[in-house]
């Protein structure tokens, strides 16, 4: 295995530790348990990240039982360590902690999510708790979200998605939900109400009333037209999609 990532750390491309793992269904040598999910030729699919029990130092080979730092040489094996999911991250100012009832370590605060066990994961304490099968890939990458390296998240209308898409489609301005089209977040409907004032159609403009859902409502309606937005009077959104 190549222990040197591209910026020159130890580790490898899921994470920079100064260790590797032992697995303990292969009994091969990996850099953490997505490398051997990823690569190992296997019988078992997902290594038990719980059953393992040895680790390599990256700095002096030393081969040990599990532990935060190398007996041999005292190299740190990672900014964090946990003993329950024989976890090692060595990435800066990076926030985890493991939650028991989830059985696995979580991207972020402790103080921040609380395990809600409607869900059957941790998430922020206000949510809306939903039905979805946490199990699941995420709707826009196909990762499992339960144990999502990123962090999942529940949006307002019940269904989770994981952090890093969220951020990626909040950065495109993608605003709706992919499987629903619910809003994921709070639209300024007043704001949206000032540019279209400002702004009035052509009075020879060829299109006057247009048919419309509501993606937050389900409202169907027809409506004036306006190329800025087109809004539902019965909840006044402006998630709406034309038919």
């Amino acid at each position: 295995m190549n222990s040197t990532r591209q910026d020159g750390r130890l580790g490898c491309k899921h994470y920079p530790r100064g260790c590797q793992i032992l697995s303990p269904c292969c009994n091969k040598w990996f850099g953490c348990r997505l490398c051997h999910n990823e690569n190992a030729n296997c019988g078992v699919e997902t290594m038990d990240r719980h059953q393992i029990k040895r680790v390599q130092c990256l700095s002096c080979n030393h081969e040990q039982n599990v532990q935060p730092i190398c007996e041999k040489c005292n190299k740190s094996f990672g900014r964090y360590f946990c003993g329950k999911c024989n976890f090692f991250d060595d990435t800066f100012n990076k926030k985890l902690y493991h939650c028991d009832e989830c059985g696995i370590c979580r991207v972020g605060k402790a103080e921040d999510f609380i395990h809600c066990k409607a869900c059957n994961l941790c998430t922020r304490p206000v949510h809306t708790c939903t039905k979805v099968n946490v199990k699941e890939p995420c709707v826009v990458c196909m990762e499992e979200l339960f144990s999502s390296r990123s962090g999942s998240l529940t949006i307002k209308c019940g269904h989770p998605i994981c952090y890093g898409c969220y951020k990626n489609m909040l950065k495109n301005h993608l605003y709706q939900c992919p499987l629903c089209k619910v809003s994921m977040v709070d639209l300024d409907n007043e704001a949206i109400d000032e540019e279209i004032k400002a702004m009035p159609m052509p009075e020879d403009y060829p299109v006057k009333e247009v048919e419309i859902l509501c993606n937050e409502c389900h409202n169907k309606e027809k409506v004036n037209f306006h190329f800025y937005g087109l809004k539902c009077t019965k909840c006044n959104s402006y998630n709406t999609t034309q038919i």
